[in-house]
């Protein structure tokens, strides 16, 4: 779903400024006061978009703050400010209806933790991402560590396993199957470090060490070359598919102006995903129905 996409994007954008404040440019006050009031603007709208997002968000900025680097005092200010402003933004478009906001909330939360899965399950179910993750890291930890103090220790594998059960955490719930954008973003980033890395050692030094830095390139590259790939093929497919529908009749279209853009296509996975929507609602409506007695 769109709003989905949106909440990823604004947690890239989050993991990214945290990553930042890893090496901070000349004029640090400033850069933490724009990091800080983006950050917070962001935080603001993972809120508002969906809580599951704000709630990831949230102990992402504490865990890799605890972690990789202090945080500054013009950072948290720069937060308070950013999220200040854009909720106030919000807030006043719903004319200050806390209340019934949180309602909603309580509701959509009773509905949806009816159809959670089994964390332990979809754990068991994606091992092998958190044994990529972990390995991943643990790489870059030996490879960076060597030279910069920072990145010592077990820092990276306790941020990269997080950043997996955040996407665990997130996938159940979406109700998606798979795929971990958080932790691909994360991959990127540690690749980026990595690749600053290399550009800063000596010559001599850099030739022999390329074949090990390549070996971890090629590792983190696993983690987020599949998923691009993936969402490419499908970008394109479906800009296709929107231009040239193969059965006219198997397209539902909307008959309101601001809708009729929108395809609906019958398919498999909607077979599957209609009745547990259908469920959610009926759910929904009967807490609604309790509520207003």
């Amino acid at each position: 779903m769109l709003y989905n996409r949106y909440g990823y994007a604004l947690l890239g954008l989050i993991l990214l400024e945290c990553f930042k404040g890893v090496r901070p440019p000349t004029g640090s006050q400033r850069h933490e006061w724009i990091g800080g009031i983006s950050t917070g603007a962001a935080l603001s709208l993972t809120l508002f978009l969906k809580v599951s997002y704000f709630l990831v968000a949230v102990v992402l900025i504490v865990v890799i703050s605890l972690f990789l680097w202090r945080v500054a005092r013009q950072r948290i200010l720069g937060i308070v400010l950013g999220f200040f402003l854009v909720s106030t933004c919000i807030l006043a478009y719903l004319r200050f209806d806390v209340a019934a906001m949180l309602g909603d909330l309580r509701m959509a939360a009773g509905a949806r933790a009816g159809a959670l899965s089994s964390p332990v399950w979809m754990v068991l179910t994606h091992a092998s991402v958190l044994l990529g993750v972990a390995l991943f890291a643990f790489a870059a930890a030996l490879l960076l560590g060597n030279r910069d103090p920072k990145w010592r220790g077990l820092k990276l594998p306790i941020i990269g396993t997080f950043l997996f059960f955040a996407d665990i955490g997130l996938i159940m719930s979406n109700m998606q199957s798979g795929d971990f954008p958080v932790c691909a973003v994360f991959a990127i980033l540690v690749v980026n470090e990595i690749t600053e890395d290399q550009k800063a050692l000596p010559a001599a030094e850099a030739r022999s060490c390329r074949p090990t830095y390549a070996a971890v390139l090629c590792l983190g590259a696993l983690l987020f070359l599949p998923l691009f790939t993936s969402d490419l093929a499908g970008l394109a497919y479906g800009m296709w598919r929107k231009e040239r529908p193969s059965t006219p009749a198997a397209v539902v279209r909307f008959t309101s102006p601001n809708l009729k853009p929108l395809l609906l296509y019958y398919s498999k996975l909607n077979a599957l995903v209609i009745p547990t929507i259908h469920t959610t609602v009926k759910q929904m409506f009967a807490q609604l129905a309790l509520r207003s007695g």
